[in-house]
């Protein structure tokens, strides 16, 4: 399971380029999603999951 959802968090990141409208988002960038996302995939590929609860 947790292959499976880093390959979803790496396809969500991808979704999101510099050229993404963030106006709906409460990010300022592209970059701070795409930053957030690796930061979430390094804790879970570390056997860290906290940043699945709610």
């Amino acid at each position: 399971m947790t292959k499976d959802l880093v390959d979803i968090l790496y396809i969500v990141k991808a979704k999101f380029t510099d050229n993404s409208d963030m106006l709906w988002t409460s990010y300022e960038t592209a970059k701070e999603v795409r930053d957030e996302l690796t930061s979430y995939i390094n804790q879970i590929n570390k056997g860290d999951k906290s940043c699945l609860e709610i």
